[in-house]
């Protein structure tokens, strides 16, 4: 059996393939994986990094663009369908798993185009463009969220929680501290602004370095500033370096297991990635929403893990010197009131998501082409693992529909 992963350019997206990729093969280890993502996207990285072959298109977005940019997207969507056609048609998968991100949308539609069965997984309360519109041609859909449910259609929408990597929490906490070299004891603040960085978290905490830390006697931290953002990073080191903060300034923190469990608390984005692993390390946070998140997503999420008592969210607007000091002290004093939020944290996690992915990839070649026999471990499709379809409301699926028309004839 072979699939192939759709979708990309940020962690959020590509991630929860990643984690995907791994259940799968350990399911079926004489089977394979191959991902479809752009040049630009962190996949054309992290994917051959781990081992899998990256084929690319090219393609743009149309969220949060100028109308001009959104007119050269469209412009360039019909070749990047017939690029991604002429993937489909050379790997032949079994059956194919869009992510999310604009790659995965020419990919997925190249796919239906070809009959070859098709599963999304959305990784975030509100679902982004691309996946609103494929879920209207999806066989499966598996959705982190409950409250994602509305967006897709009925009777194939499953609950699934989102795949994260493997191995989180499994670090103990003064082996993690030292892989970073870091005090065993002393109380562990983690700033990570999405694979990408944030130049807001960057700036809010050069500022705070001092006020911090005098609130915090012997306070350090792991601060991911994000790849490409030198100037901002050597800001922070020179921050922590003057408040005599003990600090560990990265571009892009590889080993985030270790991270996690070094920390008594995170400073983050809402991505649906950074959430699903602090719900697997059961890590309270603070959350600080990318305002511009498509769709307010990221507001979204952060109100799922507020609720659920395992996070403090601070709106962008309101991330001020003063409401970063008193936040973060305050709970980096409370012990009991951190542990507390980390057990909230870890009851939204759903640590068997990437395994239910994979039932319903399996369901879907199985439904497909009913004569294939899949062999499977334990948990799967065949026993009701991927749970039961969720509740919609209708979606429009008229630029779905206009898109595989337009290129059906130059395929």
């Amino acid at each position: 059996m072979k699939i192939m992963v759709a979708g990309g350019g940020t962690g959020g997206h590509l991630y929860p393939g990643l984690a995907v990729a791994a259940a799968f093969l350990r399911r079926h280890p004489d089977g394979s994986v191959v991902f479809v993502g752009t040049k630009t996207g962190i996949e054309a990285r992290v994917v051959p990094e781990q081992g899998y072959p990256v084929e690319t298109i090219r393609v743009e977005g149309l969220v949060g663009r100028g109308w001009m940019r959104q007119v050269r997207s469209l412009f360039v969507l019909p070749a990047a369908v017939v690029r991604a056609a002429s993937i489909v048609g050379r790997h032949r998968p079994d059956v194919v798993l869009g992510v999310g991100g604009y790659a995965a949308g020419p990919v997925v539609l190249a796919a239906r185009i070809k009959g070859v069965p098709i599963v999304i997984q959305e990784q975030n309360a509100v679902p982004g463009l691309t996946n609103r519109l494929l879920g209207r041609i999806a066989g499966r859909i598996a959705v982190a969220y409950r409250s994602a449910n509305r967006w897709f259609p009925s009777g194939r929408t499953y609950l699934t929680g989102n795949p994260a990597r493997s191995g989180l929490g499994s670090v103990e906490r003064r082996d993690a501290r030292r892989r970073f070299g870091l005090a065993p004891e002393a109380p562990t603040l983690f700033v990570l602004g999405g694979s990408r960085g944030a130049r807001v978290l960057n700036e809010n905490m050069a500022e705070a370095a001092g006020p911090l830390g005098r609130a915090v006697p012997g306070l350090q931290v792991i601060h991911q500033a994000g790849p490409g953002r030198n100037h901002e990073a050597d800001a922070l080191r020179g921050a922590y370096a003057k408040a005599g903060v003990p600090a560990v300034v990265l571009p892009f923190v590889e080993d985030m297991p270790a991270a996690l469990s070094a920390s008594d608390l995170v400073m983050a984005r809402a991505g649906a990635a950074t959430l699903s692993e602090l719900a697997l390390a059961g890590r309270p946070a603070v959350l600080v929403p990318y305002l511009f998140a498509a769709h307010g997503h990221q507001t979204a999420n952060a109100r799922e893990a507020s609720t659920a008592g395992g996070a403090v969210v601070i709106d962008q607007d309101d991330l001020t010197l003063l409401r970063t000091v008193e936040t973060l002290g305050a709970l980096l004093s409370d012990s009991g009131r951190l542990n507390a939020m980390g057990r909230a944290m870890g009851r939204l996690a759903r640590p068997d998501a990437a395994d239910r992915v994979v039932d319903l990839l399996e369901e879907a070649v199985r439904e497909a082409r009913p004569r294939v026999e899949i062999t499977s471990g334990p948990g799967t499709a065949a026993s009701g693992g991927a749970g039961e379809p969720q509740a919609r409301s209708e979606n429009h699926p008229v630029m779905a529909v206009m898109a595989v028309t337009a290129v059906r004839g130059k395929v």
